[in-house]
């Protein structure tokens, strides 16, 4: 019997690092999309909101970029093409990146103002992102 090798299809690579991390950031950053876009379905379906849309958009695209890219390392990945482990770095790094900015320039999404000082001094969350990311004013200084 002789293996012609061009024919031979390998399986998906599941169990490899790439696509283990791959996997895993394309999930976060799916839930994270999905959230934004049942925020725009709310704020669209509001009439009195409507103009918070487009601001909205563009706090919402390092997401939705995120997510896109992720879904291409993570096909690469499963694919066990080579570039999938610079792209996987490549994204770990973005996603660092993108959130130390978040931090520095306080851009979260959500606000909790009704917490006590008790609760501020004992380390509550301060600031809430719609991508699963919390921190404390407090934890910065």
């Amino acid at each position: 019997m002789i293996i012609d090798y061009p024919t031979v299809h390998p399986g998906l690579r599941w169990f490899a690092w790439p696509t283990l991390l791959a996997a895993a950031l394309f999930a976060h950053f799916l839930v994270a999309a999905g959230q934004w876009l049942v925020w725009f379905a709310g704020i669209l379906s509001n009439p009195y909101m409507r103009g918070e849309f487009v601001p909205s958009l563009r706090a919402a695209t390092p997401a939705f970029a995120l997510c896109g890219l992720s879904a291409v390392v993570l096909v690469l990945a499963l694919r066990g093409r080579a570039v999938a482990r610079r792209g996987v770095l490549l994204v770990l790094i973005a996603t660092l990146a993108l959130f130390w900015i978040d931090v520095h320039f306080q851009r979260y999404q959500v606000s909790v103002d009704i917490a006590s000082t008790d609760y501020w001094d004992s380390g509550g969350r301060a600031h809430e992102y719609l991508t699963w990311w919390w921190y404390n004013d407090r934890w910065l200084r």
